[in-house]
Parts: structure tokens; sequence; C-alpha cells
């Protein structure tokens, strides 16, 4: 009875959420990922005359140290909003019952984190379909570009480019797996601490707390210390598992696989317990 109410908690909140004008940064999230990926990868296809795999704009952006922090803000922003304690959203919580909503806020999380991935994927593919192909091998352009004689060509491309540290260390559609999975566990921790922090009604410190999380783990990257490993950001790209000059492995992804699943357990418990101890009333949702 439980998980059939959280799926109306999820049918609820989902249609919610794709009626809302947030979704608008879906088309602002695209333009980005065109000017920035899509368009230099075009024309490094025009300029070697090869096509390329279709998938190989969209492991671009999943493996970028620009767009992943990028990617956890803009679902931030469009989740931020949710899990509702407004009127409507406390009464849904009242017919419905503690553990249903907090199940279905769950369920929520995954299908909306799912549908802004999908939508990077499946937009990415469509634009590049007339000059790209779908099998399981990495395309010319981009075993090209890692050629020592075309290092003067990467200045003009600095984000598109696909590291060797994924090429070297997967195929295309491996790579692609391993991106989604991670970039969606590292969403579903983003908004399990929204959810945390929604049920004691400090909505906007939840948002403060996950930019910290956020900004913390990128600093820590950058200066390139073992300590990243223990934050979100550092385990949601696949090509950081690896060095792409001296082909090794820096860390086993079967660490992050672990790290994201204790993480998001953790927090999920936390939800549960905070969820059957607060009180619900139809106030303000940040108290």
């Amino acid at each position: 009875m439980t998980l059939k109410k959280s799926f109306v908690v999820l049918k609820t909140t989902y249609v919610r959420w794709l009626l809302s004008s947030r979704l608008l940064i879906f088309a602002f999230a695209y333009m980005f990922f065109y000017v920035y990926f899509i368009e230099p990868l075009i024309s490094l296809s025009d300029y070697f005359a090869t096509p390329l795999n279709s998938v190989e704009p969209f492991v671009s952006l999943m493996n970028s140290a620009y767009f992943l922090p990028l990617s956890a803000l803009t679902y931030l922003i469009l989740i931020s909003d949710y899990p509702k304690l407004d009127d409507s959203g406390t009464f849904i919580l009242f017919r419905t019952g503690r553990y249903a909503w907090i199940l279905g806020q769950i369920w929520f999380l995954i299908c909306s984190a799912m549908t802004f991935i999908s939508f990077l994927l499946i937009s990415s593919m469509l634009t590049v379909m007339s000059r790209s192909f779908l099998i399981n091998a990495w395309s010319l352009v981009s075993k090209y570009t890692l050629k020592p004689e075309n290092a003067v060509l990467r200045p003009d491309f600095p984000f598109a480019i696909i590291d060797s540290s994924v090429i070297n260390q997967s195929r295309p559609f491996e790579a692609v797996m391993h991106s989604v999975t991670l970039i969606l566990m590292f969403m579903l921790s983003v908004g399990l601490i929204q959810i945390i922090f929604a049920l004691i009604r400090k909505k906007i410190f939840g948002i403060f707390v996950n930019l910290s999380f956020i900004a913390t783990g990128l600093v820590l990257w950058a200066v390139d210390i073992k300590i990243k490993w223990l934050f979100p950001i550092a385990n949601s790209a696949f090509g950081w598992h690896y060095d792409g000059m001296y082909d090794k492995t820096i860390i086993s992804i079967a660490y992050s696989y672990g790290y994201f699943f204790i993480l998001c357990a953790a927090l999920i418990i936390c939800a549960f317990v905070i969820g059957k101890h607060c009180s619900f009333c139809i106030i303000g949702e940040n108290g």
C-alpha cells in the first residue's frame, strides 16, 4: 500500500514539475551545451572530414570539469522548490502518509534527474544525427584530436575534446553507461539533501549546504589532493578515475559506486528518520 501511494505522490509531483516555468532552464542548458560542446565537435568533424559518434558530445559534456558543477547547480535550481510543503503539498502528505510521501519524493528525484540527463543525451544525438554514426567505437575525430601533431587544435576547443582518460579506458556505450549512472547518483544526493532540509523547514539552508559541498569538492579537485574523493563531485565523472597520460587507474570506479550507494542510503535513512519525528502543519516552507 505504501509503495502504491508513493507512486501517486510521484505522479502528482512530477506532473507539477513538468508544468512549471523552471523547465525553461532546459533550453538554456541546451544552448550552453551546443555552444561549448556540440558545435566545436561538429567543427572538428568538418575539419577532419569524418563523422562523429552520436554519443560523443554527451560523453564530452559529462566528463568536463567545467560542466559537472554546472550540471549539479542546474539540477539544484530545477528542484529547489521541491519537495513542496505548501497547502496542497501538505494535504497530499496527510492523505498518503509520511513514509509514502518521502518515498514518492525519492522517486521524483530519480525521475527528474533522468529527465534532465535524457534531454541532454537525446538532444545532442539529434543535433549531430546527420553527421554521425551509432556504433560502439570512438570516431576518428576523437582519435585524431589526441594525436601529438594535432595538439595545436586543443586550445581552440578547450571543452569539447574527449580526454584520453575516457577513450583509453572504455568504449562509447560503456562511457555513456558510467557517466549517466554516476551523474544520476550525484544528482540524487543533491536532491536528498534538499528533502532532509525541507523536512525541517530549512530548505534555503539546504541549498547553501549543497552549494558548499559542490564548491569545496571542486576546489579540492582543482588542487588535486586525495581528500577530494570524499566529496560527490570528484566521484561523478567517469574520466576522472583514470590518468590519460600514463594510462593507469587513479581510483577504482567501484569505489565511486560504493561511495554513492553508501551516501544515498545514509541520506535516505536520515530522511525517513527525520520524517517520522518532525511535525507537519500548513505554514511557510522555511518555518
